[in-house]
C-alpha cells in the first residue's frame, strides 16, 4: 500500500538571492518520516530528513520547484 507524504515547510530567510527552506516531513496521520529526499529542480541541490523528520535545503528561491520522495510512498512536487 502506498501512502502519501505530508510535509510542512518553513521559509527561514527572505534574501533576494538565495533562501533556506526547512521543515518536518510526516505521513498523513502525523508519523515522522526520516531519510526522505527533498530535491530542488532549479539548483539541483537536495537534502534528507533526519531521524526527527527535519530537513534544511539551502540555496532555494521562491519560484523553485521541489520534489519530496521516499521509497514506498507517492512522490509529491
Amino acid at each position: 500500500m502506498r501512502l502519501s507524504l505530508v510535509f510542512i515547510v518553513f521559509i527561514l530567510s527572505f534574501s533576494a538571492k538565495a533562501q533556506s527552506v526547512s521543515g518536518v516531513i510526516t505521513t498523513a496521520d502525523g508519523k515522522a518520516l526520516s531519510d526522505v529526499m527533498v530535491y530542488n529542480f532549479s539548483s539541483k541541490n537536495h537534502a534528507h530528513s533526519d531521524s526527527n523528520a527535519k530537513f534544511i535545503l539551502e540555496n532555494t528561491k521562491t519560484q523553485d520547484s521541489l520534489e519530496i520522495t521516499k521509497r514506498g510512498y507517492i512522490t509529491k512536487k
